[in-house]
């Protein structure tokens, strides 16, 4: 009896393995400047695995907390963005900024599920219980009038299930489709039916057997029937049927909601629960309504109503106005291959604030945008482009970036058209290309005679960094032969990438190759 009201109080909790692959969903999050009567951008990187078939909203306050506006994020879709969701939003106040995300998509299990929900929630800047209203965000939705017995009774129904967190307790808000919470329906609280309102949770993380559950209820001993159950926290194993009350739980109800509050070290520093903070920041959590009851002289057990499975993070990010920390950039650099150029910078922010404004501009004033597949920017990110030399003009090209405060323009390049005809290449074959540890280079020149000291190739790293200079190994039949074997000047093995060899004959840059380098 005491394991089969265990289970119905945690009956969602076996799918936290089964989605606990996606507990990193959110990746490489940061923002722009924040200033007030400006627009703030946020950017998210999504887990690849469900970005076509999830739904990802922003939710966030430009006062302090105080009031709270959520929109659906958009894929950027484009060259370096292809997996990075985007919103901004205008900053209407002097108050510091908070934002989060609410991930949810369709499970594919509809006899269990619909759908799975990971959610942030507000921070309860106050630290006091009762939680005002502002502090708490809606974990999961609950469909109404879907709950077994709510046509006659309508507090069966759960309807939303929201959460909010401080430095040591956990918070939770149940609301139903009524305005009281009843704990009994009998004429005595001694006499069935009782209600249970519970919250399952469990460490995603933790491969232990151990359960625990938020409670509130006030079920009497029966002998032989049922040992008694109260408001409290809860742990119990799924092995040998035991629970037992680890820590105590405010309540209180508040506008017609449940609120309930735990210590989080009751449940965090309870030595099954494993490790906290974990990897992932979240806690797995499902929500059960149960009545127990009488037929006859048999318990009878009903779950009313059940949520969608949940992971809870209690976090928030929270961003302060203004910002005096100013981008810097590299030189901007720039790499010919036939009649294309790529240039390079590196974009550096020690705030990680992603920029607003991130493009080429060319001498005869045309912009291209400038993209990068690192989205931290605290260490530095590679922006690059590659563009026709036709595009470029003979005026300087320039890069601007812009952290949504402070603008930074890069010197100044000017491309020189290779002369490509004072040597007319037959051809330059590369082999093999990717190459593991070494690579061959060769020219064949045709009829043209020079000195063989006169011939080098320069090899560069995607930064415009020359990596190694190489003289011909070999020259004859007109045909130049050159092998790089994968180090520096220094002799030190580079790391795999993409590298670009530029040809220069008696002082003059050529045409440059791309080589890939896979260890």
């Amino acid at each position: 009896m005491r394991l089969k009201i265990f289970i119905l109080i945690v009956t969602t909790l076996f799918t936290a393995n089964l989605f606990s692959q996606e507990l990193n969903l959110w990746q490489n999050v940061c923002n722009s400047v924040a200033q007030v009567d400006s627009e703030m951008i946020v950017n998210v990187d999504l887990s690849t695995s469900v970005l076509d078939s999830a739904t990802t909203e922003i939710f966030y306050s430009t006062d302090g907390a105080q009031n709270w506006f959520e929109e659906e994020m958009i894929n950027m879709d484009e060259v370096g963005y292809q997996f990075t969701l985007a919103d901004s939003f205008l900053v209407s106040s002097a108050e510091d900024n908070f934002y989060g995300f609410r991930t949810y998509y369709a499970t594919g299990l509809d006899t269990l599920a619909d759908k799975i929900f990971f959610s942030m929630c507000a921070k309860n800047l106050s630290n006091s219980f009762p939680v005002a209203e502002n502090y708490f965000t809606e974990i999961c939705p609950d469909s109404l009038g879907d709950a077994q017995g709510a046509s006659s009774d309508p507090f069966l129904d759960l309807i939303r299930f929201s959460g909010s967190f401080s430095e040591d307790k956990f918070y939770f808000q149940l609301t139903n489709d009524d305005d009281e919470w009843k704990t009994y329906g009998g004429m005595l609280p001694f006499l069935p039916p009782w209600y249970i309102y519970s919250i399952a949770l469990r460490n995603p993380e933790s491969v232990d057997s151990s359960l625990y559950a938020i409670v509130y209820a006030d079920v009497p001993e029966i002998p032989n029937f049922f040992p008694g159950l109260s408001a409290g926290l809860y742990k119990g194993n799924i092995l040998d049927s035991t629970f037992s009350q680890i820590g105590e739980v405010e309540h209180e109800v508040v506008d017609g909601k449940l609120q309930l509050a735990i210590n989080i070290e009751d449940l965090t520093t309870d030595p099954d629960f494993g490790q906290w903070p974990n990897i992932s920041g979240s806690i797995f959590c499902g929500v059960a309504f149960i009545t127990i009851g009488l037929d006859g002289t048999q318990p009878e057990i009903v779950l009313n109503d059940l949520s969608d499975p949940c992971f809870y993070f209690p976090q928030i990010r929270q961003v302060a106005n203004g910002d005096t920390t100013v981008p810097e950039l590299s030189e901007l650099t720039y790499l010919q291959t036939g009649n294309e150029v790529t240039f390079s910078i590196l974009y550096t922010d020690a705030s990680n604030n992603l920029p607003t404004v991130r493009k080429l501009v060319t001498g005869n004033n045309s912009e291209y945008s400038l993209s990068s597949a690192d989205h931290i920017y605290d260490d530095g990110s590679l922006f690059i482009r590659t563009i026709s030399l036709d595009e470029i003009g003979t005026d300087p090209v320039f890069a601007a970036f812009s952290d949504g405060l402070h603008s930074v323009i890069s010197n100044e390049v000017f491309v020189n058209k290779v002369d490509n005809e004072h040597f007319s290449f037959s051809s330059v074959n590369i082999f093999p290309n990717p190459f593991a540890n070494s690579v061959n280079i060769s020219l064949e020149l045709g009829s043209n005679n020079i000195e063989v000291e006169n011939a080098r190739i320069q090899i560069f790293n995607i930064k415009g960094q020359k990596v190694r200079s190489l003289s011909p190994i070999s020259y004859y039949s007109g045909k130049l032969n050159f092998l790089w074997n994968g180090k520096n000047e220094q002799q030190s093995t580079v790391n795999s990438g993409i590298y670009f060899c530029k040809i220069q004959i008696e002082g003059k840059d050529y045409q440059a190759e791309k080589l890939i380098l896979m260890r």
